[in-house]
């Protein structure tokens, strides 16, 4: 399997479990790794946090009342459809990953997300400022 069909197998596999994420083996395998994050996040009560991956945005909904600036970004459409429907009111969840957020100071998220991609991250040289 090529670089590309990676992407798109993975892109594929979570427009699928979209609506059913947090029941399926992916959703509750995130799940575990909240609590330890939300313990790191209480220091920030300021500033932008960028969820990469962020698929229905449960987390984004677990620190909407942190004070954080929140944006989100995934590659399946389904994933961002979900997460705009339930927490586009407190977060910037847009598709894609060639976009480029122009942000300084971010904390970012990669919550369970880089193992899908960090050979094609380093292929296409995504660049966040």
């Amino acid at each position: 399997m090529n670089k590309v069909d990676a992407k798109e197998k993975t892109r594929r596999h979570f427009n699928e479990t979209a609506d059913h994420y947090v029941d399926s083996h992916d959703g509750k395998f995130v799940q575990h790794m909240y609590t330890s994050l939300l313990k790191e996040l209480e220091k920030f009560t300021s500033g932008k946090l960028l969820d990469i991956g962020c698929g229905n945005g449960d987390f984004l909904g677990l620190i909407k009342d942190r004070g954080l600036e929140l944006h989100g970004i995934d590659l399946a459409e389904n994933m961002v459809k979900v997460a705009k429907k339930r927490y586009g009111d407190i977060a910037q969840i847009i598709l894609g990953v060639r976009k480029i957020f122009h942000m300084r100071r971010v904390c970012l998220m990669l919550l369970s997300v880089m193992h899908h991609f960090i050979i094609i991250l380093i292929r296409e040289q995504y660049l966040l400022r």
